[in-house]
């Protein structure tokens, strides 16, 4: 049992289930008894308070809405809203609060003429079912099927833009009626397949975030046409294994009248039985949960019976900041918008939302907000009104144990908020025997008042909301109630507009009395004053116990688990470091507690990658636990390591390189070594260019011939790069595959101070230098020492060039540069990924050496020919979609200025616009159906 200082300990409620639990735990006494009165409720962020109230007297309407009237919609992930058109057959946009206007199939608009071509007559158009808005920006439309077009899904391209892809599933599906859908959190979908009255029954086809099946059975696949003709030596056919297929499966509800389906999580959804006024929800094929709409809004409709509101027309599911996600369901007469807690078995929540002039096509949300349609534009739902709360309501708790006879009990703890024009009354009764308990009267004890330090109902004083300057612990004193058993009652009372909100009680026992401890039995003799002094006494006692209590448990501050997230910002300030204020309490109580490992480190890879990893990683705790196989890795790439490739020295995934010889262009004849001599060299670069530019290289030579080259005699290698920019081009060429490398440079002047220093190093006096590279005179210092003008045929001095070309220039160049690569998901939003490649630059220059040059990149950056590995370090994604270009934020060859290219009208097929491949599936039982090939060579 938990106990002060003093030794005084203390029964406790905090969580819903020391509240609410009927029986207690190992054969001992409840913590309360019963259920909250109906005139409270318990709340996970609130604790016990009274219940909350509508202010507003509902006026029902005929239920005018149908599920006929209901429309395919959905909000995408940029704010624009797309819904099917009244025809049902035309699909329409709505953006920024403007009026509805038509996106698909396009209006011819009416002729100029009165004669016109005679056109013949057009299949009926395809009806539109269920709209999805997936997170990449694809458009999936449900298409109901007509006598001339199948069921199936229409895919449109949102920024690639391009005619639709569509699949056929009437082959795959019978009786196919995709007449509504959903994201799911996963960035999959959710098709409902139903109509009421079918022979199939309900179903739900899960779809991956591509809108394939993301569930397939192997069914047998149907006989080919042709066979193997058995000539008699073949062995028989029966021993072939059979052939099979994969067939996409759905999940089978026991629904007749589902009309909306909305996803609450990755692995479950709810689904609106219009008909019985319920809203089911399943995991798969499992029910979980059941919300009866005349039950659930029984107290808030004045005739549940008839009231549009328990019939339903629409549903969505949007999450709250403390992400619990809440069901929205509107009423069919389209005057208001019920809201219930998921999570909470389908509680009703008592938020006020009125719709006006609701047109009926449904609601539509972003994980976040909800809209509903006018007959011409979309409208955020709003509450209304202020919130009110019942004016009072008691609760009992259970006989609490003090476990001896005559227990004196001390004080009640009430940690929460006391809200001005709002109360709290507490009541106790004591008795020696339990059975007696319930006889015994209830004494009012003093009004709590508010102690001084804020909240003791944790340490971590951060989980206060912003400017929640009520929150506190409020105390009042036991005054006579004696004996083994006690009993609480508490009265939350308000004047409507706001509640007390208690989320724990501690009621403390045995007293400690000051007067039996430290006054003398003098004091103590008449019972009347006695009990008078203690209780005075008690008051002192209660402010040196809370002392006593911080001093005994001041080792508490100095943990990095432990101290309250207040105080993280002062432990920091130890190491000298100061905690970003977007680090959460988890990450800066692991930096905290790793400081010595990651000070020890700083500045290394690893150190690095320790604080990215800390700062990025979904689960941080993994940088410290040395898992040999991380799910979040980043890749270091330091240039000096890539400096001898032939194909790519220079900074892995690094495309701004673009001095660097292409892999085309780079000669790849037999590598010269020094030993082979300048000559050897010489004569190989004149070989080269003849084979280039032909033999005649005369003032009047071809144009092809380069200026540099005409009427050149006796033409050698350079020393140091030539000023020239032809003669530059082709002697950085010419050296990147005679000396294995790329981007060959040794500028006369930029590198002069390099080659002294080399030369030094490698020398240390300049008699030595002279000699070695048979020096007309020794020159005074290196510092006298200027770059060659031309090659020396043999020897120490030719060495010493190929290895300051080869070597001492890359590696210069290359040193204190490196690529730090992170594992950005290439299927996030893209102001996600530029979120924490920020975040991650941020790190990065705080945490590497000073004398360092980096750049952060993602994965795919790397992605570069010559240097990617097919299936190691390559995704197989959905492909490129050009969209509009948008200065310093689109990518090169993702957005143009122009629209996307299209195919010519006379080419005689049907393009779609889209990426490469969006419209190919095979390994289904009966292909899905895609636009036909053009002829113009476009993609399909």
């Amino acid at each position: 049992m938990p106990a002060d200082v003093n030794g005084s300990g203390f029964h406790v409620l905090l969580t819903e289930e020391d509240w609410f639990t009927r029986e207690g735990a190992l054969g001992t006494l409840p913590a309360v008894s019963g259920d909250p009165q109906p005139d409270l409720e318990w709340t996970r962020s609130c604790g016990l308070r009274l219940r909350r109230t509508v202010p507003f007297d509902r006026v029902e309407s005929p239920p005018r809405l149908t599920p006929e009237d209901r429309r395919g919609a959905d909000r995408d992930v940029d704010g624009v809203v797309w819904h099917v058109g009244d025809d049902r057959t035309s699909l329409w946009r709505t953006r920024d609060g403007s009026d509805a206007e038509r996106f698909w199939p396009p209006d011819a608009g009416e002729p100029v003429d009165v004669f016109h071509d005679c056109v013949p007559p057009q299949d009926e158009p395809a009806r539109l079912g269920a709209v999805v808005a997936t997170d990449d920006r694809w458009l999936v439309v449900g298409l109901l099927g007509t006598a001339s077009s199948p069921a199936g899904l229409m895919l449109l391209d949102l920024v690639g833009g391009g005619e639709p892809v569509t699949r056929d599933w009437s082959g795959l599906v019978p009786d196919f009626r995709p007449v509504e859908g959903c994201r799911r959190p996963d960035g999959g979908l959710l098709v409902l397949d139903a109509e009421p009255g079918r022979d199939e029954p309900t179903r739900v086809w899960p779809l991956d975030r591509r809108a394939d099946p993301a569930l397939l059975d192997e069914v047998p696949a149907s006989p080919s046409v042709f066979s193997v003709c058995d000539t008699g030596g073949s062995p028989a056919a029966e021993d072939a294994e059979p052939l099979t297929a994969a067939r996409p499966r759905a999940w089978v509800l026991p629904v007749e009248n589902a009309t909306a389906i909305a996803a609450v999580d990755a692995d479950s959804y709810v689904v609106l039985d219009v008909e019985e006024g319920r809203v089911l929800r399943f995991a798969g094929e499992t029910l979980v949960g059941t919300l009866d709409l005349s039950t659930a809004l029984e107290d808030r409709l004045t005739d549940p019976d008839n009231d549009p509101a328990v019939r339903g027309h629409d549903i969505v599911v949007v999450r709250t900041p403390e992400g619990r996600p809440v069901l929205f369901v509107s009423d069919a007469g389209g005057d208001e918008v019920f809201t219930f807690d998921v999570d909470d078995d389908f509680a009703p929540l008592a938020e006020h939302y009125p719709m006006r002039r609701h047109h009926g096509r449904g609601l539509v949300g972003d994980g976040e907000s909800v809209w509903f349609d006018t007959r011409r534009r979309w409208h955020q739902l709003l509450a209304r009104g202020r919130s009110e709360y019942r004016g009072f309501g008691s609760f009992v708790s259970a006989a609490f144990d003090g476990h001896e006879q005559g227990c004196r009990w001390h004080r009640v703890l009430l940690d929460g908020r006391l809200p001005s024009s709002t109360s709290v009354r507490v009541e106790t009764r004591a008795a020696d025997d339990l059975a007696a308990l319930a006889g015994m009267p209830w004494r009012l004890e003093p009004a709590p008042y508010r102690r001084r330090g804020g909240t003791e109902l944790s340490l971590d004083v951060a989980t206060a909301p912003a400017g929640a300057t009520d929150l506190g612990t409020w105390e009042t004193l036991v005054q006579r109630s004696d004996g083994r058993y006690c009993q609480l009652r508490l009265t939350l009372e308000s004047a409507g507009g706001s509640t007390p909100e208690i989320s724990a009680l501690r009621l403390v026992f045995p007293r400690f009395s000051y007067l039996h401890r430290y006054l003398p039995q003098l004091y103590a003799d008449e019972d009347a004053p006695t009990r008078f002094l203690e209780r005075y006494l008690a008051n002192p006692e209660g402010l040196l116990t809370d002392l006593e209590t911080r001093i005994a448990d001041v080792d508490l501050l100095f943990g990095a688990t432990s101290a309250p997230a207040a105080y993280l910002d002062w432990l920091a300030s130890w190491f000298g470091s100061v905690l970003d204020a977007d680090l959460d309490v988890r990450r800066r109580r692991l930096f905290l507690e790793h400081a010595d490992r990651i000070f020890a480190t700083r500045g290394t890879p690893g150190g690095l990658v320790t604080m990215l990893r800390l700062v990025l990683d979904e689960c941080p705790e993994a940088a410290f636990d040395g898992s040999p196989a991380p799910a979040f890795t980043v890749r270091i790439a330091e240039r000096f390591l890539s400096r001898g490739t032939s194909v790519q020295p220079g900074l892995p995934g690094n495309p701004q390189d673009l001095g660097a010889v292409g892999v085309d262009d780079t000669v790849t004849v037999a590598r010269w070594t020094p030993s082979l001599g300048a000559n050897e060299l010489h004569q190989r670069f004149r070989d080269d260019l003849t084979a280039r530019y032909g033999a005649d290289w005369s003032s009047t030579a071809p144009a092809s011939v380069p200026a540099w080259l005409r009427g050149a005699s006796n033409v050698s290698v350079s020393p140091t790069t030539p000023t020239d920019a032809g003669e530059r081009a082709d002697w950085t060429r010419f050296l990147a595959g005679q000396l294995g490398m790329r981007s060959p440079a040794f500028d006369a002047t930029q590198h002069a101070a390099l080659w002294r220093r080399f030369l030094l190093q490698r020398y240390e006096r300049p008699a030595r230098l002279a000699q070695a590279h048979q020096l007309a005179a020794v020159p005074d210092t290196f510092d006298d020492v200027q770059p060659p003008e031309r090659l020396a045929l043999f020897g120490p001095a030719l060495e010493d060039w190929a290895a300051m070309v080869t070597l001492v220039v890359p590696i210069a160049e290359a040193a204190h540069r490196f690529l730090v690569l992170l594992p950005v998901d290439p299927e996030a939003p893209e102001r996600e990924q530029l979120r924490m490649l920020d975040v991650a630059r941020r790190v990065v220059e705080l945490e590497k050496p000073a004398h360092t040059s980096v750049d952060v990149r993602p994965y795919w950056a790397a992605f570069q020919l010559g240097e990617a590995r097919l299936g190691v370090d390559t995704l197989l994604g959905a492909g490129a979609r050009r969209s509009a270009l948008i200065l310093n934020r689109s990518r090169l060859a993702q957005a143009g200025l122009a629209g996307p290219a299209g195919h010519d009208d006379g080419c005689g097929g049907t393009a779609s616009g889209g990426r490469s491949g969006a419209a190919s599936h095979a390994g289904y039982a009966g292909a899905w159906s895609t636009a036909e090939p053009c002829g113009c060579g476009g993609t399909p």
